[in-house]
């Protein structure tokens, strides 16, 4: 018909094809998805204009134009071919344009595909273009307004068709079953049930995996066909996923591997049918995947991954964790580990599957039993380590607020009990689950992707703040932090290792952006909602803690002067909070330096006690009223207070430590605006030294123990979180000047601005009376 409507169509068959439709004839066979689709998107455009203008002339014979029936010619003839993504993307364009110009009839194409495709019915190619020509027939919509002897023809043509060859069964029966989806059940009853009732009564007995597919398509679609009498009589049970089915339900899954590495569409619709089932999923998973799967070929054993990663986002919690089971879980480790073993892609989509199914997902239990399945026997905590993957990981990066919560309480708990179930503790085990389950505390306070709660995270701190430097005597029912005590006492190296840990979630705390509701523009880093440090939070813990000696008592017994200086530190926080209130700035870097270095006192007393004495000093001294007499003039020799502080922050820059070296930064920027000359030099004695002595007085900053042991831990566990490291680097910037008579003019103060970036800028906020008094620099 085709061939005799070109000959029909006169002096317009004599028109030239446009030169834009020719040139895509050979785009929409690339290999890549993008081109093939843009150029099929041009050409249906032009084909599109060029029936337009046809219709536009008004005449009624030919139906469509020359150019319009020169492309569905070629699309079919081109179906046969094996050149790159040919028979792809003729197989969309033909399907397409069928759906965007209503002219062409559906039996012109059938007779076409019938002409030159079902010619030989022994090559290869022209049987797979036969069969993508019938399914571009299907996609295009048009079947179901087409007389019932178009209808009839095109669905006995695609029966046989599949029937012909085995490698055309699974893509055939597919296009059958989008056939169904277009019909109502009147006709599919008249017209279609009489050509597929035959194979959908021999039961069990002769049963593959497309007659299956079919069977459940017709039984979805329509009920009324295949009810439960039907079943009954033809397929032994009145449900298809009854118990009694089971073994040759079985028998079926492990006929359609045969459509490995692709998964058969059977499986698919079986397990959307099963995971709804409540009551017969766990004997089929057991006994079709755990028993049959995960003991079967190469083929079967990767469909085993593949039932798992699309049966997930279909199953409660309970469900997932009896998925998750120990057959596929050992087999999922196994295949992790040995990188060139037979199963190791899959097993990596599989685990990234899973991921992105947590980071989806809204419901924690759900999120939390895919977490679970793999830490928990026989999984292992160390899962990332182990397989060497980012896995356990990344699904720490994609829990909720709610998962985070309970994720955080279940790694209190196995740092306490130290052990991550409820069997028999093996000896040595308790320090790796401690040092672990306090490793990945820290992760969960650093993650970037994670929320980030004021109380979950001040709870971790006080955790690890509390296992770090006391023992618990007795709890305190109800308490998140101290409500239970470790099964096994702490060793010191697992107090080490909290106190270390605490140092670096405090570090990270200290530089997170503030949660003040008008934000960090009018706080310094390191503020809570209420305004507060969070170091002042943990400094207070850590007094209530001294405090109740009933409960809890020191590691460390703490002599009278200790105690005395803690008292004097405590007490000049209260006062520097008063002026902080007033909206003085000084006294606000000033009190987060001591509560950092009150801190520290639980690990230095000794030099922190002489630091605090020297800090308090210069805390008076920034804040007294300007005197108007003349007695400055013997204090001249009197180094000024910013001098003092900045030879501080300088000793403590050389301290190993991430949190001082941090808190050191945060000062800074705050009495920056206050530097001196002589303040400006010290520190550019420490950047650039000079003379006999220049080595020994070189500051130099050494890695701090909270990064190494950070750096010990990612080695030893490899969790870190999508590179989220342990600690941040710091660098110094080497400043080169030239002259060498150590005057500061004003040439060299701006390039030393220039050095200090933003922390040079002066601040804008309005000081108190007592800091406008001490503003002297530069005079």
């Amino acid at each position: 018909m085709a061939a005799e409507h070109m000959a029909d169509s006169g002096s317009d068959a004599l028109r030239p094809v446009r030169r834009q439709v020719l040139d895509h004839f050979w785009e929409i066979a690339e290999y890549q998805d993008s081109r093939r689709l843009e150029a099929a998107r041009g050409m249906i455009g032009e084909l599109r204009k060029a029936q337009e203008e046809h219709a536009a002339v008004g005449k009624k014979a030919p139906a469509y134009s020359p150019e319009v029936s020169y492309a569905v010619t070629r699309l079919v003839r081109g179906l046969a071919s094996g050149r790159k993504a040919a028979r792809q993307g003729f197989s969309t364009v033909l399907s397409e344009l069928l759906r965007e110009v209503p002219a062409v009839p559906v039996e012109d194409v059938v007779t076409l595909i019938r002409e030159n495709l079902a010619v030989s019915r022994e090559e290869k190619g022209p049987m797979f273009g036969e069969l993508f020509g019938y399914l571009a027939v299907v996609q295009s919509g048009r079947l179901a307004d087409c007389p019932a002897q178009s209808l009839v023809s095109v669905f006995n043509l695609l029966q046989n068709l599949r029937k012909h060859k085995p490698y055309l069964q699974h893509i055939g029966v597919q296009a059958m079953v989008q056939v169904f989806q277009q019909v109502n059940e009147q006709t599919f009853t008249q017209h279609l049930w009489p050509l597929v009732r035959d194979e959908l009564q021999t039961g069990w007995a002769a049963c593959s995996p497309e007659t299956l597919f079919l069977l459940l398509t017709v039984q979805e679609s329509f009920p009324g066909t295949v009810d439960r009498a039907f079943l009954k009589k033809h397929w032994r049970q009145k449900e298809i996923f009854h118990k009694g089915n089971l073994e040759s339900l079985g028998q079926v899954v492990l006929a359609s591997a045969t459509a490995h590495p692709n998964v058969h569409a059977v499986c698919r619709l079986i397990l959307t049918r099963i995971c709804e089932d409540n009551a017969n999923f766990p004997a089929f998973w057991d006994r079709i995947v755990d028993t049959t799967l995960c003991s079967a070929s190469h083929e079967r054993k990767q469909l085993a991954f593949r039932f798992l990663e699309h049966a997930v986002p279909l199953l409660r919690a309970d469900q997932i964790s009896a998925a998750m089971s120990p057959s596929l879980l050992k087999m999922l480790i196994n295949n992790l580990v040995y990188p060139d073993s037979f199963h190791s892609a899959a097993a990596k989509q599989l685990c990234h599957s899973l991921a992105g199914f947590v980071r989806s997902c809204s419901e924690s239990d759900r999120q939390l039993a895919v977490l679970m399945a793999l830490l928990h026997k026989p999984g292992t905590i160390h899962f990332d380590s182990v397989t060497k993957t980012q896995t356990v990981a990344s699904l720490v990066g994609g829990l909720n607020a709610d998962a985070v919560l309970e994720y955080t309480t279940w790694l209190k708990k196995v740092f306490l009990t130290g052990t991550d179930s409820d069997e028999e503790i093996k000896e040595g085990s308790i320090e790796s689950h401690r040092r672990w389950a306090s490793n990945q505390l820290v992760h969960i306070v650093k993650h970037p992707s994670l929320v980030r709660t004021e109380q979950r995270l001040l709870d971790v701190a006080k955790f690890l703040f509390l296992h770090a430097f006391f023992k618990v005597k007795k709890t305190i029912a109800g308490d998140p932090v101290c409500g239970e005590s470790p099964t096994f006492p702490l060793s010191v190296e697992s107090s080490k290792l909290a106190a270390q840990h605490f140092n670096s979630v405090l570090s990270t705390l200290g530089t997170m952006p503030s949660f003040r509701p008008d934000g960090a523009r009018n706080s310094l880093p390191g503020t809570r909602a209420n305004g507060d440090f969070w170091v002042y939070s943990l400094v207070q813990f850590a007094n209530c803690l001294l405090l109740d000696q009933e409960h809890f008592e020191p590691l460390t017994p703490l002599s009278v002067e200790w105690r005395e200086s803690w008292e004097d530190m405590l007490g000049n926080v209260e006062v520097m909070r008063t002026s902080a209130g007033k909206g003085c700035r000084v006294s606000e870097s000033f009190q987060l330096l001591t509560l950092n270095l009150g801190v520290q006192m639980f690990t230095d007393a000794a030099q922190v006690g002489e630091i605090l004495g020297e800090l308090q000093t210069c805390y008076q001294k920034a804040t007294e009223k300007k005197r108007k007499s003349a007695k400055g003039g013997a204090e001249e020799d009197e180094p000024h207070w910013v001098e003092v502080v900045v030879e501080i922050l300088l000793s403590l820059l050389s301290r190993p430590s991430h949190l001082l070296r941090a808190v050191v930064d945060t000062v800074f920027r705050a009495v920056c605006p206050q530097l001196t000359r002589r303040a400006l030099q010290l520190i550019l004695d420490v950047l650039q030294p000079a003379g006999p002595d220049a080595a020994e007085n070189h500051v130099t900053v050494e890695d701090s123990d909270e990064e190494k042991v950070w750096e010990e831990e990612d080695a030893k566990d490899r969790l870190t979180a999508n590179g989220d490291a342990g600690s941040e680097e710091e660098s110094e910037s080497e400043e080169e000047e030239e002259g060498d008579d150590g005057e500061v003019d004003e040439e060299f103060k701006a390039k030393i601005k220039e050095a200090l970036g933003k922390a040079a800028v002066p601040q804008t906020d309005d000081d108190d009376d007592d800091d406008d008094a001490s503003s002297t620099a530069s005079e």
